[in-house]
């Protein structure tokens, strides 16, 4: 991500912060390969909603960092826009074959010409994506639910 910023393409760039909202829960109520899974679903969407021009990383036991670079601010816009959509209509197939609700929080830090150090734009993103979090705990609650 350092290479790409150096290399000033001119490109727009965002930050994006990713934590799973019920994977504890998944674990506790299905068993842990249904959490891995549960990760695995996540990652797989992230990816291809991130496409060729970004990164997707996992950064933790149920964290992701997404790097978005686009030609211009209404693309990157689009992304983010897909990533919220994604938030409240995604599902994750368990081991089982099960499908439940795969949420997440999210939080964006835009790049802007004179990028602050990675650390710092995580950090923001990391706080964006905790006040995300909150506002989703209140409308979702905390137990994953069985698709009907």
């Amino acid at each position: 991500m350092e290479r790409i910023l150096e290399a000033g393409t001119g490109d727009t760039y965002a930050v994006v912060m990713i934590d799973l909202d019920d994977l504890k829960e998944v674990n506790d109520t299905y068993g842990h390969e249904s959490g891995d899974q549960y990760i695995i679903s996540a990652a797989e969407i992230l990816k291809k909603i991130v496409g060729e021009s970004g990164l997707t990383a996992r950064h933790g036991g149920d964290e992701f960092v997404l790097f978005l670079e686009e030609k211009s601010e209404e693309a990157l816009r689009e992304k983010l826009t897909q990533l919220e959509q994604a938030q409240d209509s995604s599902e994750a197939v368990l081991h089982d074959g099960q499908h439940v609700p795969l949420r997440f929080s999210m939080g964006c830090c835009f790049i802007d010409e004179v990028a602050a150090p990675y650390d710092e734009m995580l950090e923001k993103a990391d706080i964006a994506m905790y006040q995300n979090k909150r506002q989703r705990k209140e409308k979702h609650g905390k137990q994953p639910r069985r698709k009907e």
